[in-house]
């Protein structure tokens, strides 16, 4: 898309949205002019290559500044930046005024202000890549997206040059084993590129590609019998979402890039403030005190509370007054100057200083640092040792406060990632459900893994009941009969009739099923299992589960419970869910579950399995 080096002027008073906007319209194709208003009567129209095609006014900007900017600017189309969360502030002016929130996203802001700078009105289009040595599929594949009007480059081989600036991947893992491995590297090459992949049922419905398509963020998947119905939607989605990933991650480095430079100017301020054993003041142009040192409040006789909301110019006589407005609005204050002032201290005692000052440009405003010395008094070590541990512990509970903005973002992103997962298994299961392609043992695996995907990603909720254990027990063993019988198994129930505890209830039913099943699926031919309970310390029972199997060996008791451990390399078929979901379960639950070997004397002869509960 063609676009003409065009501008667009924005003032404002110091917002992170116009930096945004500023940054969009750059990496759009149009250069981009932020202007604090305070400085307005300072800019020249002329240091601009041609007038804007666009002015955008934030809506805190005072009104004789409006009026100037619509004076010079007469024909320019005009937008007032504003807050939804506060009240708007009308402008009485007679020209048309176009909204533009700041609560809209990268995408709408740049869908609104573009047309501005564009010659070429082009409808924006991806750049897609589709990757599959079979014709019949390729084929359909082209004719879709060319049907939509979307070009699209055909390839049977991954070249990485070639996937330079491509905003979509569509892949065909079926055609060849190798695709997994190509697509991972690709995804490595270019995290941003969105990947779409197709093939046939039950490559899309292993657990490996399960785990694949979590690990490396495939952003949908297109069963292949079905290319020639309309999957236009999800490709729009996919290229959307993929779309403003990009542009924020391109704002935010932007946006970051110009907070390092003001990071830069803030930490001289900083390291002045606290490292000084003079007096230092910070202070705007009309002389309202931003920030200031001890030094300089011991100078005026002063605690930090009555000049905290002061103003410079009234802690100075009134010819030191007229000296100080005369340098701050002077044009060569970007170095630093010197002069002589007299400080008037408490007692009415003028006090003459020697003042160092220079003019910053600090998040979009002048600031004035002063550097101020008494050549009579000498500051105590001991309060600049104060201010420096003082420092020290900010800056210590700043770094835990990042530490704890850390751990939360990675636990969004688990549950993000655990909700995608858990969508796709019910999207199996309802693939299944309309084709019948999976065995009954598959599909109560795919709802086990949903329910860990939905606990991972805190969206399973818990209701706390009163159950009865032995109840419960019984009403399983039920559904466990025909599995029991088969294998001659010896099952006695010997919990307390009186044992209530405070659990989920079909948590709780689902923890029992599991591992009763579980018991009887790995116990010998005419072997025995007993169940009792008992009660704990601080109010808690537990329910013991005993089988006559093989036991389990003691460096596997903890990873039976892992859900990634225990099935190292095994597909959906042959996977385990059952003990890692009953793991998170008891956890959710407030509750506990752990193993061990059944011996008699030193014998192996099985397993024990115990569920430690609150009772009621």
């Amino acid at each position: 898309m063609v676009r003409t080096p065009k501008h667009l002027l924005i003032v404002d008073n110091t917002t992170t949205c116009a930096m945004r906007i500023k940054t969009l319209a750059q990496i759009h194709g149009a250069k981009a002019k932020l202007v604090h208003w305070s400085e307005w009567d300072r800019f020249s129209i002329n240091e601009m290559e041609n007038l804007p095609c666009m002015l955008i006014i934030e809506q805190t900007v005072p009104l004789h500044v409006v009026h100037s900017l619509l004076d010079t600017l007469p024909n320019i189309p005009l937008f007032i930046l504003f807050n939804p969360n506060k009240p708007l502030i009308p402008w009485p002016i007679k020209r048309q005024i176009n909204p533009l929130s700041s609560a809209l996203s990268n995408f709408e802001i740049v869908s609104i202000i573009e047309p501005y700078w564009l010659e070429d009105k082009t409808i924006n289009l991806p750049n897609v890549v589709v990757i599959d040595s079979a014709p019949e599929s390729a084929f359909q594949i082209n004719s879709v997206l060319s049907q939509a009007h979307i070009p699209c480059t055909l390839t049977h081989e991954v070249n990485l040059t070639l996937l330079h600036g491509v905003d979509l991947v569509l892949v065909n893992i079926t055609e060849n084993k190798d695709r997994l491995g190509q697509l991972e590297k690709i995804k490595q090459t270019y995290p941003l590129i969105g990947v779409i992949v197709y093939g046939e049922h039950k490559s899309l419905s292993s657990f490996k590609f399960i785990e694949f398509a979590l690990k490396v963020g495939v952003n949908d998947i297109l069963d292949i019998q079905k290319l020639e119905s309309n999957w236009l939607a999800k490709f729009n989605r996919v290229w959307q979402k993929t779309a403003e990933m990009k542009e924020e991650l391109l704002v935010s480095s932007n946006i970051q890039k110009s907070f390092d430079v003001l990071l830069e100017k803030s930490l001289i301020s900083e390291v002045l403030m606290a490292n000084s054993m003079d007096g230092i003041l910070a202070f705007s142009e009309d002389g309202s005190i931003l920030k200031n040192n001890d030094g300089f409040c011991e100078l005026l006789g002063l605690i930090d509370e009555q000049v905290k909301n002061a103003n410079v110019f009234n802690l100075i006589s009134s010819q030191s007054k007229k000296q100080l407005q005369k340098l701050l609005y002077s044009d060569y204050l970007f170095q630093q100057q010197f002069l002589n002032l007299h400080l008037l201290h408490e007692h009415g005692v003028a006090i003459p200083v020697s003042v160092s000052i220079n003019r910053i440009n600090l998040h979009g405003q002048y600031v004035y640092i002063a550097v101020m010395r008494n050549n009579v008094n000498q500051q105590l070590q001991k309060k600049i040792l104060v201010q420096q541990n003082a420092r020290l512990e900010h800056k210590v509970k700043e770094v835990e406060r990042q530490k704890e903005l850390l751990v939360e973002f990675t636990r969004k992103n688990n549950r993000k990632q655990n909700m995608f997962m858990s969508h796709f298994t019910r999207y199996l299961i309802a693939q299944n459900e309309s084709e019948n392609q999976m065995t009954n043992e598959v599909i109560h695996k795919l709802y086990n893994l949903d329910l860990i995907c939905k606990l991972r990603a805190e969206q399973e909720p818990i209701r706390f009941q009163t159950t009865n254990l032995k109840t419960m027990i019984d009403k399983t063993l039920v559904v466990l009969e025909d599995a029991i019988s088969a294998k001659k198994i010896s099952v006695i129930n010997d919990v307390n009739t009186e044992v209530v505890v405070r659990f989920t209830e079909d948590h709780l039913q689902k923890i029992i099923y599991e591992l009763l099943h579980n018991s009887v699926l790995y116990n010998l031919q005419e072997a025995s299992i007993q169940i009792t309970s008992q009660y704990q310390a601080e109010q808690r029972v537990e329910l013991i589960i005993a089988d006559t199997g093989l036991g389990i060996l003691e460096h596997k008791q903890l990873s039976i419970f892992d859900l990634q451990e225990i099935n190292d390399g095994t597909s959906i078929e042959t996977c385990c869910t059952g003990l890692p979901l009953c793991k998170l379960l008891a956890q959710h639950n407030q509750a506990d579950i752990q193993v061990d070997n059944n011996y008699q004397k030193t014998k192996v002869i099985g397993s024990i399995f115990s569920l430690y509960m609150e009772k009621e």
